[in-house]
């Protein structure tokens, strides 16, 4: 099936020697599969006819979300993010555009440690 071929493929490549699933590579992944899956549930990808399907990629993007809100108060995943040269704190304000109180949140951690 065409939407289990991002899964597949992240899958593949984070087990690559010295990638060890490091945050910054995860939330990129997480970012990807997300938008698959949030696509998919809109009919924005190949239609799905069996209820099964519908119902995975249902509970997928559920289990995402609610990965996105442990990350959200965690202080080690917003110091990660904002040492990573690539992302830095530009990383949440992109992300969390419609949500500027996180991206306060997330500021104030970083001056606090």
């Amino acid at each position: 099936m065409e939407i289990l071929e991002p899964f597949s493929e992240w899958s593949t490549r984070l087990q690559i020697k010295y990638q060890n699933g490091c945050i910054a590579n995860i939330l990129q992944v997480m970012n990807e599969l997300k938008e698959i899956l949030e696509n998919a549930q809109l009919g924005n990808v190949q239609q799905y006819h069996s209820c099964q399907i519908e119902f995975i990629l249902f509970n997928g993007l559920r289990i995402l979300y609610a990965y996105y809100q442990k990350t959200e108060v965690c202080p080690a995943y917003i110091v990660a993010i904002t040492l990573n040269p690539g992302m830095k704190l530009e990383y949440f304000e992109v992300q969390w555009s419609e949500r500027p109180d996180a991206a306060n949140l997330t500021k104030h951690t970083v001056n606090d440690i």
